[in-house]
């Protein structure tokens, strides 16, 4: 099931086989730019999320850290690692 989400800058996603990537969030609208060729697209937040609902889009970043009952572990993992690492270079 897809949300309505808000995309930040970063976020990655796939349409018609090419890879996309939010660059400016700015009220309701959205600019996104190719992977490969940087060529600039804008959309609206709403037809954004239409075409996530309809599976036209596929997510495949997300720029900020979503915590699920499905990835808690890999989360807890990293942090861990996190962790050691301040642990280790003070």
């Amino acid at each position: 099931m897809n949300m309505a989400i808000r995309p930040e800058k970063g976020t990655r996603f796939t349409m018609h086989d090419s890879e996309y990537e939010v660059q400016y969030v700015y009220q309701n609208n959205i600019r996104y730019a190719a992977v490969a060729g940087g060529k600039m697209f804008n959309i609206s937040v709403d037809n954004f999320n239409n075409l996530n609902t309809e599976n036209t889009i596929t997510i495949t970043f997300v720029s900020k850290l979503t915590i699920t009952e499905e990835n808690i572990g890999i989360v807890m993992k990293k942090k861990q690692f996190v962790d050691a690492l301040i642990l280790a270079f003070p």
